[in-house]
């Protein structure tokens, strides 16, 4: 079963944000929950990580050591990975962001992965995002 996802107006502002703050190039950063359901992922936080080149392990590993420290120390969990694409039309998850989400989903169970839909810059409504969540053995797109 695909989870829904439910997205709070402080880390849906902090994700278009940081995509407006660097258009030029990839963002991501990881999303986070306080709350723990099967059957929807409610993203109550985001913690943007890296512009530019975004597949750099050593500096995601230790980005994932701090915001996990920071989990714990609040009460949340992480719920998901955020992407936005450096091309205007690239909507979809790259593939190394579904090998994070891998990881992720490992360690963290329930995850989803949003890739932001970058012409949403330019309009003032519709859907921002491209959601994927994890269902027994692939990633299926989900509302």
């Amino acid at each position: 079963m695909t989870a829904a996802v439910h997205i709070s107006e402080l880390p849906f502002l902090k994700m278009i944000l940081h995509a407006a703050k660097h258009p030029e190039c990839s963002v991501n950063g990881l999303l986070l929950s306080d709350q723990t359901l099967d059957s929807k992922i409610i993203i109550t936080d985001y913690i943007p990580l890296f512009h530019s080149v975004l597949n750099l392990t050593p500096m995601l590993e230790t980005a994932l050591y701090h915001v996990d420290s920071y989990c714990t120390a609040k009460g949340l969990r992480i719920c998901g990975y955020f992407q936005a694409n450096e091309h205007v039309n690239s909507s979809m998850p790259t593939n190394i962001a579904l090998k994070i989400g891998e990881k992720l989903a490992e360690k963290c169970g329930a995850i989803c992965i949003l890739g932001f839909k970058n012409d949403a810059l330019y309009r003032l409504n519709g859907n921002y995002f491209t959601a994927l969540c994890k269902s027994e053995w692939k990633w299926n797109e989900t509302k």
